[in-house]
């Protein structure tokens, strides 16, 4: 389905989670993968990445610096130890170095290279900053224009196959569009694609965005159960009641799937800035890796029937 993935590398343990997901997703004929790490020669160099010898001066005291050329350098020959994917693989990244603001190069990057998948390592720690600014890939999620692959865990499975896929729904359009695009996935790899919809518990006779009724659950998954059976998808339902965050991550670990797909609301409100909404805050704590679908200008080629 994703022929052009972006995989935004930053050295850390993270990204290197993601490495192998990343190789997974680039077999095949027409896939590209696209690699990219970000660096900022004013603010020192990514972890991981020492100055080279023959730049050392004498003596322990000493400051290191770099042109941005030999930045440059030093990492794209880190990047090509880094990304030496299996031979028999045929998989030959393309990898490049932008410099400056980390979700901003991203974001550009994926526009130039026309990316139909963003794949991302994400710290699961959050710093006072990242709360009031956001995370890089928190940023990304939020304003790109394909879908976003976050790795904040290693893979339930130790071999990354695609045979089960969790979409979590709540029957908004950002939710539609990411149920077209697990369905693609699922048809094309021939995974079972399981569907979940939480009720959340009433907090002060409110309720979130998520359906706030079992009758308009059922109703609603019986729609899209209908959908995926036309496409020949075997597809399996769960209807929870509770915290959709807590509730999404728990069927993940219970099912053991290789990823789980959400639909990114856009708008963000005060309590989004201080909690993080719904598939950011599972991309934190999810023992499966979670793809962001946001409602892009540009959406990812979905199945539709077709003459073999």
């Amino acid at each position: 389905m994703f022929k052009r993935i972006l995989f935004a590398f930053d050295f850390s343990n993270n990204s290197r989670l993601a490495r192998e997901i990343a190789f997974a997703l680039s077999k095949g004929e027409g896939k590209k993968l696209h690699v990219l790490t970000v660096a900022n020669p004013l603010l020192g160099v990514l972890p991981g990445v020492t100055t080279p010898e023959t730049k050392k001066p004498q003596g322990e005291n000493y400051i290191a610096v770099l042109t941005k050329k030999e930045l440059e350098e030093e990492l794209i020959r880190r990047l090509e130890i880094e990304m030496q994917a299996p031979s028999e693989e045929g998989i030959s990244p393309s990898l490049k170095v932008r410099f400056g603001d980390p979700a901003e190069e991203i974001l550009k990057e994926a526009k130039e290279i026309d990316a139909e998948l963003i794949l991302m390592g994400s710290h699961s720690s959050r710093t006072l900053l990242d709360v009031v600014m956001g995370s890089v890939t928190e940023e990304v999620a939020k304003n790109a224009t394909c879908p976003v692959l976050i790795v904040s865990q290693p893979p339930a499975q130790k071999k990354w196959g695609r045979q089960r896929i969790l979409l979590g729904t709540d029957f908004s359009p950002n939710s539609k569009v990411a149920f077209k695009v697990a369905l693609s996935l699922a048809k094309d790899s021939g995974a079972n694609l399981y569907l979940l919809t939480v009720i959340p518990a009433l907090i002060g006779g409110q309720t979130d965005l998520w359906t706030n009724s079992k009758e308009e659950a059922e109703k609603g998954m019986a729609r899209l159960v209908q959908e995926a059976r036309e496409r020949g998808v075997q597809t399996g339902i769960l209807i929870k009641r509770g915290n959709p965050v807590k509730e999404i991550s728990r069927a993940a670990q219970d099912l053991e799937v290789d990823f789980v797909v959400l639909g990114s609301h856009s708008r963000r409100n005060i309590w989004d800035v201080l909690l993080g909404n719904t598939p950011e805050k599972v991309s934190r704590i999810s023992p499966s890796p979670v793809l962001i679908v946001t409602t892009p200008t540009k959406k990812p080629e979905i199945c539709e029937d077709k003459e073999d």
